[in-house]
């Protein structure tokens, strides 16, 4: 017992340490080009200015733009940064050399004859001004030049051996302050201040309200113009104050060489808060949102975007970083990345480290139920039972949950459910070995339970299981298949589960109800932790990319992003907790806590400017322009700035004149194109991340109607044009009248013409007809006439009968074009001959497709007939075993496709028989200019002539092919 006492109060570590206010930190990796920064001021635009030792930057809240000497910028080593009542923006550099700002240029003495040099190359040591429009600019050595935008630039001397550290107006004057006291422009004095409380030491004024405040080493101290007071001593031995700033709250921020004091101005009993400690703070400034900047020499920027939020700190100074939070009895309870673990309370922290093999378990949850609390790490666990610590080895915890009859449900590689005191005296190992203490067998990552039921965020998904019955379990639907449950919450009948990469399910008595992603405006899609939210019906969601807060209306959840109105920017956050009325954040750069009244949004509206506006993309346009008629094509640049929204700032914006309506868009320009002449006024309005809307800013211009649509250009044109009009319609009338004549005339030619033409076409086809049809009735009658010569009346009487019905045929059908059910039977008729003449000589075969309808499909009359002739008498006939002739017809999309084959001695044989004979092949050349002329388009018909071989390479016969145009007879 004492043994376990000793080591318990040994591990804990108790020390107050103060809280800092939490900054977000700009370096290298934010684009911030050096860690050296001298100053930062906020110009009338809302753009954030810093000197460097490398020339100016203007930031804007996303960007920071670099500006040199090569840009006009008088020195690369700039100290200050001063807006006069006109605008202008003037630098305090290390040679001296005066350059201002003004309207996207830098002006120097090459540019503005008006600026004069100092005579000799000496540091500036600041820049300042005075209501009249005055310019100042003290330098280190025994005078100070001051400029007049009327009369230009002049040089004064000191006549003193201290320079002038400032100037600053008291009763309609202009006195100049030097580190032993007062005088007027006349340098005649006016104050001494008392000694020896101004030492040579590093002085730095600034002019706030009707006093002036100054430093004297580690004291400050200040002048109303007639009297000195001491107003802080910060104590510090070996360091002084290099920078001094009173905010709108009335704090007053003194920057030393080892960070950032902060007391309130007017409490001079107050003690300083001291944060930034290490840091070198060169000066600190305001911007428009209340937002703090504060700039070092060594580690570049910091915004500090809440005056309310504030980082825990441990005893060495360093943050605490967590990756889980609870409260327990007022308490807060805080787990670590690296087996320590944090209690804080009434502003005590105390450090603990958990025993385990590992020194880098990560704790992932701190349980409490009475007076047992559970440490859930990834290396071990610790169980805290009535102030007893027990370490216990079960590497790879997640999750713990006590029912009410004091079983312990653990979330691991699986889940188990043991007791206590089995739990403490069992390893990893021991437990896998009870196969009826696992209730899952996959991954375990969060459980939370109520009187009934245990619910298990897994691998696999959300498990619902009994807890009088852990045999009955039930997975919930999810929407993708398995997906993997980091944390889970319940509030009344609504089920929060929360993923590792598919956002947030929201559950309704078991059923999914809602999926809430980044397109809904969650954050980010990856889940860390849900908490009970500061406002009913509301719930706090922790990822990757800061805090999102649910709210639960009417059934449906809606999302509102909370990193602005907690000052955070996107950085992970692991955890949230609410101890009384203190929000606490876990993010992975520091434990910061807020109180839940100051959560608010940012209700100040952010600054919007039209910052260019061009034509055709070349002219640059003033507000007002009247541009011409092919001026139409306008581009404009627009910027919101609020440097607590940073990039996330919204536009609302419209034409009016050519919009019908307004757009809400991220984008910062936009281009219109075509723009017909008339007046447009453009309006566009910058939403930050509250919702709150600038004032909306316009821009007018007008496009100018070309001459020839103005008045009195038109109604000049509609008389001489009524009067050529009316000329010229009398005119017109004779000549349409004559015209009309000659067309009509011409219409006829041509229709005659067209007639002839298509007249000649059918005559020319029936010629080639007529053509061929002698030299097939010639054959005819010589075979009835070798008949007869044979007296073989009964073949000739055959002959003759078959021949007539073919004449009727073709008398009947001496049209251009037959159907192919009368072309079939002439075929069949021909051919029938050719076996009169060629007995036993061949067989014959017609064949079509089958769903080709013959009596409908047209054919120019005997196509075929001479293909077939030549076949029969020069391919079949000389054959000496009997021959086959095969006729076919099938359709090609819109072509007929008509194919002649025969199995004959083949072409080059029957040349060979035929060389003696004076045989010219009329039929086939009359057959290609049938084909010629049925074509309209090149290459509609097609004629070619195959020769065929058998397996030994000889000659199989002969296949023609014809291609026409497929048509009806309709």
């Amino acid at each position: 017992m004492w043994r376990s006492l000793l080591v318990f109060f040994g591990l804990w570590t108790m020390v107050t340490w103060a809280q800092e206010p939490y900054a977000v930190h700009f370096g290298r990796k934010d684009g911030l080009p050096t860690s050296n920064v001298y100053c930062a001021m906020q110009d009338r635009e809302g753009y954030m200015w810093f000197g460097t030792d490398i020339g100016v930057l203007r930031f804007d809240g996303a960007n920071f733009q670099h500006y040199s000497t090569e840009d006009g910028l008088g020195d690369n080593e700039v100290f200050g940064c001063y807006q006069d009542p006109e605008g202008r923006i003037w630098f305090s550099t290390y040679n001296g050399r005066i350059s201002y700002y003004q309207n996207g240029r830098f002006y120097n003495d090459a540019r503005d004859k008006r600026l004069i040099r100092a005579p000799e190359p000496t540091m500036m040591l600041k820049v300042t001004g005075d209501s009249k429009g005055n310019v100042f600019f003290l330098y280190r050595n025994v005078y100070h030049i001051s400029f007049n935008p009327t009369t230009g630039s002049r040089l004064h001397s000191n006549g003193r051996r201290f320079e002038v550290l400032d100037v600053f107006r008291y009763q309609n004057e202009n006195l100049l302050f030097f580190r032993n006291g007062v005088t007027d422009q006349q340098q005649r004095p006016r104050f001494t201040f008392r000694r020896p409380e101004y030492r040579k030491h590093i002085c730095r004024t600034l002019r706030w309200r009707n006093c002036i405040y100054f430093s004297d080493g580690d004291r400050l101290y200040s002048f109303d113009g007639h009297q000195q007071l001491l107003v802080a001593n910060l104590g510090l031995e070996h360091d002084e104050i290099i920078s001094i700033h009173i905010d709108s709250k009335e704090d007053l921020w003194l920057g030393t060489r080892n960070g950032l004091f902060r007391r309130k101005l007017r409490d001079g009993r107050a003690r300083f808060s001291h944060f930034l400690k290490g840091h070198t703070v060169s000066s600190v400034a305001e911007d428009f949102e209340r937002t703090i900047w504060v700039t070092t020499l060594d580690d570049g920027v910091f915004m500090i975007p809440s005056r309310h939020m504030t980082a825990i700190k441990k005893r060495d100074g360093s943050d605490v970083v967590a990756n889980c939070l609870s409260s327990h009895k007022g308490e807060l309870w805080a787990g670590g990345f690296s087996s320590d673990y944090y209690r804080w309370h009434n502003g005590m922290l105390t450090e603990n480290t958990t025993q385990t093999p590992s020194p880098n378990s990560v704790l992932s949850q701190i349980y409490h139920k009475d007076d047992f609390t559970a440490i859930v790490g990834s290396a071990g666990f610790r169980f805290i039972d009535h102030n007893r610590i027990r370490d216990v080895d079960m590497p790879g915890g997640k999750a713990l949950y006590v029912d009410p009859k004091g079983l312990n449900w653990i979330g691991m590689a699986a889940m188990f459910r043991i007791d206590r005191a089995t739990m403490y005296n069992l390893s990893h190992h021991t437990i896998r070995e009870k196969d009826s203490s696992v209730v899952l067998r996959f991954p375990t990552y969060c459980v939370i339970a109520n009187d009934q039921y245990v619910w298990a965020g897994t691998k696999k998904g959300v498990y619902r299981i009994s807890l009088s019955k852990p045999n009955q379990r039930r997975p919930l639907p999810t929407p993708d298949g398995p997906t993997t449950i980091l944390t889970l919450y319940k509030t009344g009948d609504v089920l929060f589960a929360g993923t590792d990469s598919k956002g947030l399910l929201v559950y309704r008595n078991e059923k999914l109800v809602q999926e809430l992603t980044k397109r809904s405006g969650l954050g980010s899609n990856s889940i860390y932790a849900i908490k009970p939210g500061i406002h009913p019906n509301t719930v706090f969601i922790s990822h990757n990319a800061g805090v999102d807060e649910v709210l639960i209306k009417k059934g449906r959840c809606t999302v509102t992003n909370l990193n602005r109105a907690l000052g955070l920017g996107q950085t992970r956050v692991n955890d949230t907790e609410i101890v009384g009325d203190t929000l606490f954040i876990a993010s992975d750069e520091a434990l910061l806590a807020i109180a839940a009244h100051d959560i608010r949004g940012i209700s100040i509206p952010p600054r919007i400017s039209i910052r260019k506006v061009t034509v055709n993309d070349t002219h640059r346009l003033a507000n007002g322009t009247k541009l011409s008629y092919d001026q139409n094509e306008v581009r404009i640049f627009f910027g919101g700035i609020s440097f607590r929204s940073g990039k996330n700032i919204r536009y609302r914006y419209k034409l009016d004149g050519y919009d019908r309506g307004w757009t809400i868009s991220g984008e910062t320009d936009i281009r219109y194109k075509a723009l017909p002449p008339g007046h447009y006024r453009f309006t566009v309005a910058a939403i930050n991340v509250s919702g709150t809307s600038s004032a909306p800013v316009n821009f007018e211009f007008t496009i100018r109607e070309p001459f020839w649509l103005r008045w009195p250009f038109i109604v000049i044109a509609l008389l001489v044009i009524t009067g050529v009009v009316y000329g010229i319609w009398k005119r017109r009338l004779r000549a349409l009248d004559a015209q009309f004549a000659a067309e009509r005339d011409r219409i006829r030619r041509e229709r005659d013409r067209a007639r002839l033409e298509k007249k000649a076409a059918e005559l020319e086809q029936k010629v080639l007809l007529m053509q061929m049809n002698p030299h097939f009735i010639f054959n005819a009658l010589n075979t009835i006439k070798g008949y007869y010569s044979e007296r073989n009346d009964d073949l000739a009487g055959t002959y003759i009968t078959k021949f007539s019905r073919l004449l009727r045929l073709l008398l009947e059908n001496a049209e251009q074009q037959i159907s192919l059910a009368t072309e079939i039977q002439m075929l069949t008729l021909y051919m029938d001959l050719a076996l009169i003449r060629y007995p036993d000589a061949f067989d014959y075969r017609i064949d079509s497709e089958p769903n080709m309808n013959r009596d409908e499909v047209a054919i120019p009359t005997l196509l075929l007939q001479p293909l077939i002739e030549n076949a029969i008498i020069h391919g079949l006939a000389p054959k000496k075993t009997k021959g086959l002739l095969e006729v076919s017809f099938r359709r090609d999309g819109d072509r007929l496709v008509c194919t002649v084959q025969d199995d004959g001695i083949g072409r080059t044989a029957s040349a060979t028989r035929n060389r003696h004979r004076d045989h010219d092949g009329k039929a086939i050349e009359i057959t290609r200019e049938r084909l010629q002329l049925m074509a309209v388009t090149p290459g509609e018909t097609n004629f070619r002539i195959t020769d065929r071989y058998d397996e030994k390479g000889e000659a199989a016969g002969t296949t023609v092919t014809l291609i026409i145009p497929f048509k009806t007879i309709w």
